[in-house]
């Protein structure tokens, strides 16, 4: 007699944590970077980096000639070393209510973490909010000979910024307050990587998440401690291991946008030219 087995179902039940892991994975694949998520893990995919699969996508790219082969391979070479810092800012509250923003301390490291400039500025307002229990400024340090004008601070940050790719957290509001524009892509904001945002419930959108909370996550280091006001340089350096902790596909991410920003702009110019 032959013994043909039965087929079992086997049911599972899927908690809330794996239901919302489930959107962010949806939603990542929606609008992230490359727009697929890798699956050679078992590990928990809605935070995995994302991967660029389609060949058109590993072209080189032509801006600054910052394509490296050793990107493929998942080191980075010691000559784009040089090409990374970080950058992190504090700022005071000025104006009647303290609302408004001013720059009063910035700090930038290298690729290793170590300190390139740690500068407080002289205030050009009065400051109405030193915003001690976030910043750590006190009215001591922006009253000290070690500060500085704003000019200077503005033009010693522009040279070392300068031709180099710049990261940090929300890095929309340092430039601003620095006065200072960079390439886009030159900039590696964590709080735009797609794997580092978080799904919003009702919409759907990604939307950013706190430096702490992805420190926590991603690298299990305990920043901006309850009680304790943020450190600009444990800022810029927690952005830097986010950065290097996924810059493989972070890089394919960019030179992707590269090269589809280079085919608009080519098709742009072609329809531009005048017909014969």
């Amino acid at each position: 007699m032959s013994y043909h087995p039965t087929r079992q179902t086997i049911s599972v039940s899927i908690d809330a944590k794996q239901m919302e892991n489930l959107r962010r994975r949806k939603h990542i694949r929606k609008y992230s970077d490359s727009g697929s998520v890798s699956s050679s893990s078992s590990i928990d995919k809605s935070t995995k980096p994302v991967h660029i699969t389609r060949e058109s996508q590993h072209q080189r790219a032509s801006y600054g000639n910052y394509y490296d082969k050793n990107y493929d391979n998942g080191s980075i070479s010691y000559s784009k070393k040089k090409k990374h810092v970080a950058i992190d800012c504090e700022m005071v509250g000025v104006g009647e209510d303290g609302e408004r923003s001013s720059l009063a301390r910035v700090c930038i490291v290298d690729f290793y973490g170590s300190i390139l400039l740690d500068l407080y500025v002289k205030q050009r307002q009065e400051v109405t909010n030193y915003r001690t229990f976030v910043s750590g400024i006190t009215k001591e340090h922006l009253t000290s000979d070690q500060t500085v004008e704003f000019e200077e601070c503005r033009e010693r940050v522009k040279k070392i910024l300068e031709d180099k790719i710049i990261v940090g957290h929300g890095l929309e509001n340092d430039l601003s307050a620095l006065e200072i524009s960079h390439p886009w892509y030159q900039i590696r904001d964590t709080t735009k990587y797609a794997p580092f945002m978080k799904v919003q419930s009702k919409y759907g959108f990604l939307l950013p998440r706190k430096l702490k909370e992805l420190a926590k996550e991603w690298l299990g280091q305990d920043i901006q401690q309850p009680g304790r006001p943020h450190c600009p340089v444990e800022d810029a350096k927690a952005a830097l291991m986010l950065y290097r902790s996924v810059h493989r596909n972070w890089e394919k991410a960019i030179l992707y946008h590269m090269n589809i920003t280079t085919q608009i702009q080519n098709m742009q110019e072609g329809e531009s030219r005048p017909t014969e």
